[in-house]
Order: C-alpha cells, then structure tokens, then sequence
C-alpha cells in the first residue's frame, strides 16, 4: 500500500521538510476509470432488451400467435411499438431509483432492493398508461409484462454482478481509495477492505492523523493533528485516487474541509462509521440539533418474520424430501454397502438458543470414529470450535464423494421438518452450549442451517473467527431476500467444492 502518511505538523514521516503553505499541490482531479462508464450503459442496454423481449413474451402468453394490434389514444400501434414504449418507460423508471449509478451498478442487495422498487413504479406507471391511453389491454396483460421484465432485469444484474466480482477478485474494475484518519482505525479498515474484494475498493494510500502525547506539544499534552489539507491532496494526486474514505474518529470539522478541498474534483468522499459489521437495515439516520446520528435497531427476528422463515422452511424441506426421494434411496444403499454401521449418523447438537437436538446426516465415517478424534487433533486445519481433518482417515471412500457433493447433509431435510433447523442459518456444531462464548452466542439467536452464509463464503477454508462474523452478519441481516440468495449461492458453492472435507 503506498502511504502518504504524516506524523509530525511540518514533517513527512521520512523526515523531510513538509511543503509550504503557500507552495500547495494543485487539486488533484479523478479520472472516472472507463469501467464506471462502460458498465452502466452495458447494463442499462441489457435491461432495455430484457424489458423488450418481457413485453413480446407476455403478448405472446396472452394472445398466442394471432397477436392483435393495440388502439393508443384511437391509433392503432404493433406489439414492436408497445415493446419499445414499455422498455423505455423501464430504462426512464430504472434510472429515476437510481439503479445506473456506479456505486449501485453490480453492488448486491442494494441494487436488487431498487430493482424491485422500480417495478412497483413501473406497475404504476403502465396502470396509468393503460387507463390513459392502452385503454383495450388487459390488467392481466400488463400485471404480467411488469413481472417478467422484473425478473429479466432481475436475470441481467445477477449476470453483472457476477461478472463485476470475477473480475474485481482478480484487481480489475476497482476503485481507488485513499484513507484518512487515525492510525488504527485506517489499518483496520485497510485490512477489512483488503479481505473483502468483491467490494471493488482498493486502497493506495492513507494520510495518519493521530493527536498523540508529545512532550513538544501545544500545551495541553497533545501534539497538532497530521494530515493538512495539502498532504491529502498531494496523496491523492499522486496515487490517481478517485475515493478517500475518512474513519469514524475524524472531527467535524476536519471532515467538512476535506470535503470542501475535494468539491469539484470529481473524488467521491467517504465516512466509514464505527458501525462497520451492523446491517445496513439495523441503521437509522436520526439528525438532533443538527448532529446526524445513527440509531442502532435490533434484531430483524420478530414474531412475524420467524412465522414466515418458518412456512419457508417447513414447505420447502417437505417439497424437496418428495423430489429428492430417489437420491435418498441411491444414496442410503450406497452408504450401506460400504461397510459396517447405520445408514444415518446421529449426535446431538446445539439449536437455537442453546437447546440440543438429534442431528442426522448419511454416515460417513467408520464406526467408532469419534473414539479416534484425539489422535487427529494436531490434523485439524480450522481453529475455535470447528474441527477439519483434510484426508480424515476415518472417512470411508463412498463418505468422501458424499461430503464432496454434500449428499451426507440431505437427511437434515427431516430435521427441518421437525422444526429444530432451518434451510439457512449457522452451522449446528456438536459441542456443549456453554462453549459459545462472546459474540459466538449471537449465532444462537437463530435455528442452524443446513446452509448459511459462511458455507457459501468458503466453508471450511474459514477461520473461526471469520466464520463467527458472518454467522453474526446473517442474524443482524436477515429476510427471506438473504435466505433465497444463499439458496440460489449454495449449489454453486457444492459444485465448486471449495473447502469441503
């Protein structure tokens, strides 16, 4: 990371003498990279078509092949000027939540958020057309045209999303950040930022003000603040810098004149609170006496969100018992010619708020397997309470190409179906209750899942720590939104294998 940092009010940390207030840099002025204006209009064009081929598609659903032509204020017009009407109106909607902006454009569930609220304008907007002007198209035809081109639309930001985070892991259309701040609070949003790559910030430089003791200081034990005005402009002229993110620790007034040194140049200003791993939805601007404040909200799990989580779980472990019956079947009579010992492995381990359960999975171990785990503790890869053992000795072959694929995870279908998992949540772990300590606990505030957020992150390649945050970051983050990406995610995370031992 290249560091413009600086210690001394006059001095660089290297000892040279600092530039003159009157000799300042010139304004450093961003260059957009030619992604940030490439991959909006690219998107934007795939909507347009998406929205264009709804609206044909819902034409051709509701009429079949003898298409009639539609009366438009006593014109009649052809289904390929109602496509292009309707993806306009689309791309003008789209564009008016905000969803073409570059920090929006690939960016998650903030962009999907806009998506869909841009198709509840959309409805409102063709509802109107279609009593002003369509007045011979039916509700059912326009109801219809709106979801598809939502879940077209839907389809191509997936698709964006997907292809922005390739190629951000591998340092390609990524911002370039600048931090300012203290020490240990641009160190460590230094190192979050540099462990998350798909958030497409890369950071090349970092102004230090700290406002340590100094027996040469100001009187009151306090050296002047580092970092000037100049310093930061010359950081960030020099490192080409688009972004400078400020940390939380960073005085008002400090922040308003980088701002204002910033104004025009065509840098995005950043203030990262001190709110780093609280859900975006747990927040809540509060101004008082023109302080903004953010107002930290609990936990999203009321009565009628875990009502819902419920019906989901419960529906969907039933539907998939049905259709996967078959692979049952293959799958238990494969574990049953490889050797001695039950089909299903059962053992007892820890639920939502700390109660125990009997957990099942399709045996893939030896019998007595867990008599050995002693001896294959210097093995384990992982740390806190989880406990990998790559190329497990007590693993049978047909056990390695189940855990593999996770076919040793579907009995715990059933266990969903009683009610003591859920399709998506932590991990259920087989040690006492007492063991989850700290933040750990917070992972107890929900039923564990056969598959969850960290399983999708890199499972067992996770340490324990990490693999705690995340467990916290689905609790604070919930919805039935997050429960259905992780589903969606988590084939793709079998197929890959990544981490599974």
């Amino acid at each position: 990371m290249t560091t413009g940092a600086f210690n001394v009010a006059g001095t660089t940390r290297t000892g040279r003498p600092a530039r003159p207030a009157h000799a300042r840099r010139p304004r450093p002025r961003a260059t957009p990279a030619v992604w940030r204006r490439v991959l909006p209009v690219t998107v934007a064009a795939g909507d347009g078509l998406a929205a264009g081929l709804a609206a044909v598609l819902a034409v051709r659903l509701r009429y079949g092949r003898a298409v009639p032509a539609i009366d438009a204020a006593e014109h009649r017009v052809g289904t390929g000027v109602v496509a292009l009407v309707f993806a306009g109106t689309w791309l003008a909607v789209l564009a008016l939540v905000g969803t073409y902006r570059h920090d929006v454009v690939a960016s998650g569930p903030d962009e999907l958020r806009r998506v869909l609220r841009a198709g509840l304008v959309l409805l409102g907007v063709v509802a109107v057309g279609h009593l002003l002007v369509f007045d011979d198209v039916s509700g059912r035809l326009v109801l219809l045209a709106v979801v598809l081109a939502v879940l077209a639309t839907l389809a191509v930001r997936f698709a964006a999303e997907r292809v922005a985070h390739h190629a951000r892991a591998r340092h390609r259309w990524v911002q370039r950040a600048v931090l300012y701040g203290s020490a240990d609070e641009t160190g460590a949003l230094a190192r979050r930022l540099a462990t998350e790559p798909s958030l497409g910030v890369e950071v090349v430089g970092a102004c230090v003000a700290d406002e340590a003791p100094h027996p040469n200081g100001n009187g009151n034990g306090h050296r002047p603040p580092r970092g000037e005005l100049d310093d930061v402009l010359g950081v960030m002229a020099a490192t080409g810098a688009d972004v400078l993110a400020v940390t939380a620790g960073t005085s008002p007034a400090r922040l308003r004149s980088l701002a204002w040194a910033l104004e025009g140049t065509g840098t995005d200003v950043l203030v990262a609170p001190a709110v780093a791993d609280v859900a975006e939805h747990s927040l809540a601007a509060w101004p008082l006496a023109g302080v903004p404040l953010l107002r930290v909200e609990g936990c999203r799990l009321t009565r009628g969100r875990l009502l819902a989580k419920t019906v989901l779980d419960r529906v969907g472990a039933a539907v998939l018992l049905v259709l996967l019956a078959p692979v049952f079947a293959v799958t238990a009579l494969a574990v049953r010619a490889s050797g001695p010992g039950p089909v299903l492995y059962r053992q007892r381990r820890v639920g939502r708020d700390g109660a125990t359960f009997t957990f099942l999975k399709f045996r893939t171990m030896t019998p007595g397997a867990e008599a050995h785990a002693a001896g294959l503790a210097e093995r384990n890869i992982t740390d806190g309470l989880l406990f990998k053992v790559p190329d497990d000795p007590r693993v049978t072959p047909v056990g390695r190409r189940l855990r593999r694929l996770s076919l040793d995870e579907l009995p715990q279908l059933w266990n969903v179906l009683r009610g003591d998992m859920s399709l998506v949540g932590p991990r259920p772990l087989p040690v006492s209750p007492d063991a989850f300590v700290g933040d750990a606990r917070r992972r107890l505030r929900v039923k564990p899942g056969i598959t969850g957020l960290w399983q999708v992150s890199g499972r067992s390649e996770l340490d324990w720590a990490e693999t705690v945050r995340l467990d916290a970051l689905y609790v604070d983050r919930w919805s039935l939104g997050l429960d259905l990406e992780i589903l969606v995610r988590t084939p793709l995370a079998v197929v890959r294998g990544r981490g599974a031992y």
